[in-house]
């Protein structure tokens, strides 16, 4: 018979908030930056890179949890 191990809600939430942030990676990447007159580079949406990692640490942060949490309840 196969073990099946329940995943629990921080492993859930730190899967989620690891998408969340690749998310923002790929957005940024398919958003158009423009090029102005004066040569000023003008990213609309260069707020999704810090926000991304952002919520890859977090993913990280849960995961850390999570494992630490496995590891006391054996």
């Amino acid at each position: 018979m196969i073990k099946t191990r329940k995943i629990s809600k921080i492993q859930i939430t730190g899967l989620i908030l690891f998408v969340i942030g690749v998310n923002c990676f790929i957005l940024k990447g398919f958003t158009p930056s423009e090029l102005s007159e004066t040569g000023m580079l003008i990213e609309p949406y260069f707020f999704l890179i810090p926000v991304g990692y952002f919520f890859i640490f977090l993913s990280l942060v849960t995961g850390v949890l999570s494992f630490f949490i496995h590891l006391i309840k054996k």
